[in-house]
């Protein structure tokens, strides 16, 4: 096993503010004996020495307060509760409450040290008790003691974590997860530069458009903010509304003027109660915005399929068409660098199901979901083209533009299981029709059909799903129908990879590397504007490493980096 301490930090409080918060003391374990210590420093060495092994129960917390307070890096990590993650293929949320599913499948420190029969001396009322307790006031011999016991156990849970690692095939997706906590510390501790006044104005802004759009909805509906009303209305326009999260799927079907408008309107309204003046206080912070005037965000390692999540602010989920990009900015003189994997799930579906024509496709660089809508609709696509065409590039006809939309949605459909049902409605054709669209489409696809089929299949049968690359992270299907299996089994190994392969490529940019955020697909760089040229490089070539890394195919998907001064999306 090697060189390893075992280490534990008791903290004023959740997040680590300069100025406001302190570490009150760091324990270690080497296996030989256990020591406290007031004074951080005193290990310094040991956290930052690279042949040591860190064993640390929720790693990232602790390193970014050494980071932040202190000033620490700490290298060679073995995270038990990221580890945990891994080897359950499942992230309970915090605020579950049913024992028998803590049980099973937490990874808080109390539960996995259960689950592996190791002793627990769990303390509630003494961990509350630090974030209450006055900063200077000197240890009591209860909270040293309680303060120690938190890293008793921790070289035995990661002894027996490795073995069950080791069992389970996983060690490539435990050595990419502890790398990546010394990753996002960085950002965590790096920010996101924010311009409270272009949010508010934002805001503004978006009041007075929701105000007039709203005196243009006809005034039978004494209240527009009210579902029953709204519902009632439409209905007797012919338009049934059953749940406002179908409104967008509703509108291309029915083209009826005044449910656009309502559509629009409910936009505006859903950005102003969530990206309001309201976003910038935070219920565990207080403020969103840190004292220096940057966001932090804090990243949620390992979710279910194994992608990251944000919270506190969520900074994934800033709305992509909408102005509120553009008050996330650079500090002065530097710039953004933003690049996504182009067709980063197509790709990865292609190169796992050895689907010829896709990856024929996509390796000549032509547009895939032109190549669809030409499938799904031969004669009207023949009757779009213009001249000058591009197909089978991405081209400008404005026919082919539309019918590439449909092309889209009808290849993510595909991919994530949607019925003939699904593409006859959004399509608006004949349930019959959208059968026949189907397998003509499965026709021409046999080896992605079988292979989305046979996922299904093995994960039925076993409740688990793999990632369709060489990690094989699992995912366990605690699900207990069948139907609810089908959709994860089609999706998952799809989104699992493409968690990987990002991840990938976050590990293997040069130590330090500036990145300020990571997107599903994409990441952010906050460089220096005379160094853009050389990151951009560095970025391109590292993202497409980790895409031919993950797929087995060399040029398969790309990585297209742009200078930005915003996070306005192109």
């Amino acid at each position: 096993m090697g060189n390893f301490i075992a280490v534990d930090i008791e903290t004023t409080g959740l997040h680590p503010i300069p100025g406001k918060s302190k570490i009150f003391c760091i324990t270690r374990n080497d296996g030989k004996r256990m020591t406290l210590h007031e004074n951080i420093k005193d290990i310094k060495h040991e956290l930052e020495n690279p042949s040591i092994i860190k064993i640390i129960h929720n790693a990232k917390f602790d390193c970014l307060w050494l980071k932040r307070m202190h000033g620490i890096t700490v290298t060679n990590i073995w995270d038990t509760r990221v580890m945990e993650q891994v080897i359950l293929g499942e992230n309970l949320p915090r605020r579950e409450k049913n024992v028998e599913k803590l049980k099973e499948l937490s990874s808080s420190l109390l539960w996995t040290l259960q689950r592996y029969g190791l002793p627990v001396l769990e303390n509630k009322e003494m961990a509350k008790s630090f974030s209450e307790r006055p900063i200077d006031k000197p240890l009591t011999q209860a909270e040293r003691d309680y303060a120690i016991n938190d890293v008793r156990h921790l070289p035995q849970l990661m002894v027996a974590q490795i073995s069950r690692i080791q069992k389970l095939g996983l060690q490539k997706v435990a050595a990419l997860e502890n790398k990546l906590v010394e990753v996002l510390v960085d950002m965590e501790d790096r920010g996101i530069g924010f311009d409270k006044n272009i949010w508010l104005g934002i805001a503004r802004q978006y009041t007075q458009e929701s105000k007039d759009l709203l005196k243009r909805l006809p005034s039978d509906v004494a209240n527009w903010d009210s579902p029953s009303q709204v519902k009632k209305y439409f209905a007797k326009q012919g338009v049934l509304i059953e749940s406002y999260n179908e409104l967008e799927e509703l509108g291309p079907r029915y083209n009826n003027p005044i449910l656009n408008k309502f559509i629009e309107y409910r936009a505006y309204y859903k950005n102003l109660t969530t990206y309001g003046s309201s976003w910038l206080v935070d219920d565990e912070k207080g403020s969103t915005l840190d004292p220096d005037g940057r966001v932090r965000t804090r990243y949620e390692q390992v979710m279910n399929t194994g992608r990251l999540s944000s919270a506190h602010p969520n900074l994934q989920q800033i709305p992509a068409n909408t102005l509120h990009r553009t008050a996330f900015i650079p500090k002065k003189g530097h710039a953004f660098i933003i690049a996504d994997f182009s067709n980063q799930e197509i790709g990865i579906a292609a190169a796992a199901s050895k689907e010829k024509i896709w990856i024929d496709t996509l390796l000549r660089r032509d547009d895939i979901h032109s190549l669809t809508a030409s499938i799904i609709y031969p004669e009207r696509w023949a009757k779009g083209k213009e001249k000058k065409c591009a197909f089978p590039k991405k081209c400008k006809c404005p026919h082919h533009l539309a019918q590439r939309q449909d092309g889209k949605v009808f290849n993510f459909k595909i991919l994530y299981g949607s019925g003939p049902k699904s593409i006859a409605e959004y399509l608006q054709i004949p349930y019959y029709d959208g059968v026949a669209v189907l397998s003509k489409f499965k026709r021409v696809v046999p080896s992605l059909t079988n292979w989305l089929n046979t996922n299904v299949k093995n994960s039925i049968k076993e409740r688990i799903s793999y990632s369709a690359d060489k990690y094989k992270r699992r995912r366990t299907l605690r699900d207990p129908e069948d139907w609810m299996v089908r959709t994860v089994a089609m999706n998952n190994p799809i989104q699992s990879c493409g968690a990987n392969m990002i991840k990938l490529a976050m590990v293997s940019l040069p130590k330090g590397a500036p990145i300020v955020l990571s997107e599903h697909d994409s990441l952010v760089l906050e460089v220096p504007k005379k160094d853009v040229k050389k990151w951009s490089k560095i970025l391109k070539v590292t993202m497409e490493k980790a895409a031919d890394h993950c797929t087995d195919i060399v040029g398969l998907i790309e990585a297209k980096p742009r200078e930005a001064y915003n996070l306005l999306k192109d």
